[in-house]
């Protein structure tokens, strides 16, 4: 299994922190297409549906305009202390 582990530094110079952190702005984008029924449901592999959880266990979908600044804090908060993690079997294996 791939773990994605706890993330740079957001000024670390692999900037790989900015990455892990539009995972919201991807939660946000797989959930409008899958209310679309552009992506099936069940469409996301083991990896993807794990991150997209625990995305969604910070900040819900984004239906109207509202303050996110508490959300957003919080979900960084828990990339920054390793806590949001991603496994997913590595390619060409089940």
């Amino acid at each position: 299994m791939i773990t994605i582990d706890k993330p740079p530094h957001p000024s670390s110079p692999s900037g790989n922190g900015v990455s892990h952190r539009r995972s919201g702005l991807v939660s946000q984008a797989l959930e409008l297409r899958t209310r679309s029924s552009e992506i099936p449901a069940d469409g996301l592999g083991p990896g993807l549906r794990s991150l997209f959880d625990q995305v969604r266990t910070f900040t819900a979908f984004v239906e109207e305009d509202r303050p996110l600044e508490d959300e957003l804090r919080a979900f960084l908060a828990a990339l920054n202390r390793g806590e949001i993690t991603c496994e997913w079997p590595p390619r060409g294996r089940s």
